[in-house]
């Protein structure tokens, strides 16, 4: 592999990890259980790919808002 491809993969894997970490910490700030649905849709919202999702979630994950579980089985 060259390092110009090497380097690229590196950098496309630390990108990938910054939703997986912020989704990891927020279920732990939140007290959600690690379920696969939770951890999808943190992910998800963190990562941006679904804006009409950022858009709706965003106020429960605001600086001193608490995500509840059953707000979380609502998305």
């Amino acid at each position: 592999m060259s390092v110009l491809v090497q380097q690229q993969a590196e950098s496309s894997l630390g990108r990938a990890q910054v939703p997986a970490r912020r989704a990891w910490d927020a279920l732990s700030q939140h007290g959600l259980p690690p379920s696969p649905r939770n951890y999808e849709l943190l992910h998800t919202f963190f990562s941006g790919a679904n804006p009409p999702l950022s858009e709706c979630l965003g106020p429960c994950l605001a600086t001193g808002a608490t995500l509840t579980e059953e707000q979380a089985s609502a998305f």
